[in-house]
């Protein structure tokens, strides 16, 4: 594992914050998106630190934009619901548009974040930024809109392991 980011960093402060229901609790990860032909939002379910459940959402990628929107706010709720999550894990959209993306689509994903904010209940939310969690990717890792719910989940869950043992 490599080392973890910095005490005082935004992610290492809060996945502090909620290393012991990451770690022991239910975990629900989002990997935004408001579905399109080229990405869906992908989610993982963890169980006291075990995978229980991933997959993406099904969305009409030519149904209106706020149609999408609304649609993934509603099977995130649905999710949300049916778990009752101890800690939301979200991919932690950069507000500047990099890696080739219009303004349009980085529009989206950032709508995408809030619908997944807005839907999800849960006492802990910790935001994972790109950065942070692809430094951490394991060697079997292939990208992927569920892949990358799962990776986002398994690090964040191992960056809380790795606190609670005092590591750094």
């Amino acid at each position: 594992m490599r080392p973890l980011p910095s005490r005082g960093s935004n992610i290492y402060d809060a996945v502090d914050v909620a290393k012991r229901p990451l770690v022991s609790g239910t975990v629900l990860v989002v990997d935004p998106s408001i579905g399109s032909r080229s990405s869906a939002p992908g989610y993982a379910i963890y169980r006291a630190g075990e995978l229980q459940e991933s997959g993406i959402l099904l969305i009409d990628p030519d149904a209106p934009k706020w149609d999408r929107l609304r649609e993934v706010h509603r099977q995130l709720r649905n999710i949300g619901k049916r778990l009752d999550p101890d800690v939301l894990v979200y991919e932690d959209v950069p507000v500047s548009a990099h890696g080739g993306r219009s303004q349009v689509s980085h529009a989206s994903l950032l709508m995408a974040v809030g619908a997944a904010l807005a839907a999800v209940a849960s006492p802990h939310v910790v935001p994972m930024p790109p950065v942070s969690w692809k430094r951490w990717v394991r060697p079997e890792y292939q990208k992927g809109d569920e892949a990358d719910a799962i990776e986002i989940g398994w690090i964040t869950i191992e960056m809380a392991r790795n606190i609670l043992d005092g590591q750094k």
